[in-house]
């Protein structure tokens, strides 16, 4: 999954930028996309592809210049870099909402992870559970579980015992069905 929502999203927006907008071929794309949810995972990668053919070339060179920010600021926070994670979620996550790209939950939970790391803890847990308001966990179970996990980690360091651990069950229960 994470293969694939990483350097293959990479590639696919890449592909769309060097053309300057045209629809990229994706059948490697979407097999993999098929392979995944045919595994429970989530729908992202599913969903991208099946929308982005929608899209006039205008909005989707935005997409892929907004997956790319997204990106980008996933590889910064692989290397703890908060502050150009925060610039690159700024830039990517108006792009990603404005076009319903679902990429935009896993931006706006890198965000909240960044304030987790600050030590917002109260800010976190009420960002996560606005956060999951907007997510179907039938469609987004790894996603969820990860909200839920980042949700359980603020609880616990607020001391809310039995919302930290009822968090954590939960999150446990969704990474067990995948």
């Amino acid at each position: 999954r994470e293969w694939a929502e990483g350097d293959l999203a990479d590639a696919w927006a890449a592909e769309v930028l060097a053309t300057k907008g045209a629809a990229p071929s994706t059948s490697a794309v979407a097999k993999v996309g098929e392979i995944l949810l045919s595994q429970g995972e989530d729908h992202a990668l599913a969903q991208h592809l099946g929308r982005h053919h929608e899209l006039a070339s205008a909005d989707r060179l935005r997409l892929a210049a907004a997956l790319r920010q997204y990106l980008e600021g996933e590889r910064a926070y692989a290397v703890q870099d908060l502050d150009r994670t925060r610039t690159c979620l700024k830039d990517a996550l108006p792009v990603l909402a404005t076009l319903h790209s679902d990429f935009r939950f896993h931006a706006r939970l890198r965000e909240i992870v960044c304030r987790y790391h600050e030590g917002q803890n109260r800010w976190v847990i009420e960002a996560t559970s606005q956060l999951l308001l907007g997510i179907d966990p039938e469609r987004y179970p790894s996603l969820v579980g990860r909200v839920r996990w980042t949700r359980y980690l603020a609880y616990s360091r607020l001391g809310f015992v039995a919302e930290s651990f009822a968090d954590l069950d939960t999150a446990g229960s969704l990474f067990r069905q995948l």
